[in-house]
């Protein structure tokens, strides 16, 4: 992907959904599993509801053993036992839970599939982990297995379950579970705004017909509450400025409301947006924080056209620090192509690097600001960097040293952080 120093340049083909890295774990350790950390938009989640005896049983003991004392009721209709997917309710508690920060550990896991708890994976997870964006499993079973498992290891670890905002496929095209999309047999022809391009099964429902609306916010709303999460990941939130052909207002309006009925339900929401802090407006970043969702992370957050121009690294570390300072949770998802390289496991380590650095350079003691890492790779060295470094004695500087090059400086408590955005070199002292 070229970058021509305009937004417009690199937004083609991405409007329609915002993606993370291709990657999989080695073969031979994802017991039978594909790998979590694939392209959102790539992901064919099915049912939300477990419809195998194991897969129920574990979902009722999660539900009954869990800290918030969820309770479940299996439909007992004997038809629908006899075969059909089961329903489970979840008798929600309304108190939200708390969003972690970032001062013990600054990775958090976005796209987590079964693997994760395998014997392989699980001991090798951070013990500070605060924050799994989404799990999915391979099957009912599968998920609900790895669910109970990571409530069980990782008590304090907030995690949360993937849904798309705004696409519909018909059932009998799921392949993950939870459902990942609401059904297609409820959406009118002419409620469909398009066919997703990198994914002909799913199509975009036109949110900005009432009717529609209401029906992917009911929809999503029971797909997210059957699940029992306390948290919601929402994909596929596009800014106009991306070339999505729904302007951003309208879209924070529409998440607005998914976002109220689900706290109403006691389940947080984060949405995953394809934005561009450092380029977009800050009326877009107020929209955000006025819709009141938990937080955002973004696999554009620092793009070549903003980290390339001095003025637009300060602009985006003052759009952070907006939503950072109005509570909100901020993931940064490091993809190697968002700077024109390719998104193999090297450059992405790399990238990871960087946005750890960048994320550093305007983070507060407190602040929940995380870089995304990959379960299924070592534990990065950056991830207890709030804690190692100590707190900040002063804000960055950012400037082109003698070469041309632009430098950011940051000075902690324990070193001083810097970061050679050109190269994409990081040090400490």
């Amino acid at each position: 992907m070229q970058e021509r120093g305009s937004l417009r340049s690199f937004s083609v083909a991405r409007f329609a959904s915002p993606r993370t890295s291709t990657c999989r774990p080695p073969a031979g350790r994802a017991v039978g599993s594909r790998a979590s950390f694939e392209r959102l938009e790539d992901r064919t989640l099915a049912s939300a509801t477990p419809t195998s005896g194991a897969g129920q049983d574990l979902m009722r003991a999660w539900a009954l053993s869990g800290s918030t004392q969820l309770t479940m009721k299996l439909a007992s209709d004997a038809t629908q036992s006899a075969r059909g997917p089961t329903t489970v309710r979840r008798a929600y508690d309304t108190k939200l839970a708390d969003m972690p920060n970032s001062d013990r550990w600054y990775g958090a896991m976005v796209n987590a599939g079964d693997p994760i708890t395998s014997s392989y994976y699980l001991p090798r997870l951070p013990p500070n982990l605060s924050l799994v964006t989404d799990l999915s499993g391979t099957s009912d079973a599968t998920w609900a297995n790895a669910v109970v498992t990571m409530k069980a290891t990782h008590p304090d670890t907030l995690v949360g379950t993937y849904h798309s905002s705004r696409e519909a496929q018909f059932t009998g095209s799921a392949g993950k579970y939870p459902r990942r999309a609401v059904p297609r047999e409820g959406v009118a022809d002419s409620q469909v705004l398009m066919t997703d391009p990198r994914r002909p099964e799913a199509v975009v429902v036109d949110y900005r017909q009432a009717a529609a609306r209401q029906y992917l916010v009911d929809n999503i709303v029971q797909d997210v509450v059957t699940t029992g999460s306390r948290l919601a990941y929402l994909d596929n939130v596009s800014h106009e400025e991306t070339g999505w052909p729904i302007d951003w207002a309208t879209t924070m309006g529409f998440i607005g409301d998914l976002t109220a009925q689900l706290h109403a339900r006691g389940v947080r929401v984060m949405v995953n947006a394809a934005w561009v802090p450092g380029i977009t407006s800050d009326a877009s970043v107020t929209q955000l924080i006025n819709s009141g969702v938990d937080g955002v992370s973004l696999e554009m957050g620092f793009l070549g056209v903003v980290r390339n121009d001095v003025t637009r690294i300060n602009k985006a570390m003052s759009q952070y620090r907006r939503m950072l300072d109005a509570g909100l949770t901020v993931v940064l998802v490091a993809l190697g192509s968002t700077t024109g390289l390719p998104d193999t496991v090297a450059t992405i380590a790399v990238e990871q690097q960087v946005q750890a650095a960048f994320g550093m350079m305007f983070r507060q003691p407190g602040d929940r600001l995380f870089t995304n890492e990959i379960f299924w790779r070592p534990v990065p060295e950056w991830g207890d960097w709030p804690s190692r470094f100590g707190a900040p004695l002063a804000a960055a500087t950012v400037a082109r040293n003698a070469s041309g090059e632009i430098v950011m400086t940051r000075a902690f408590a324990n070193t001083t952080l810097t970061l050679n955005v050109t190269t994409r070199t990081v040090s400490y002292t």
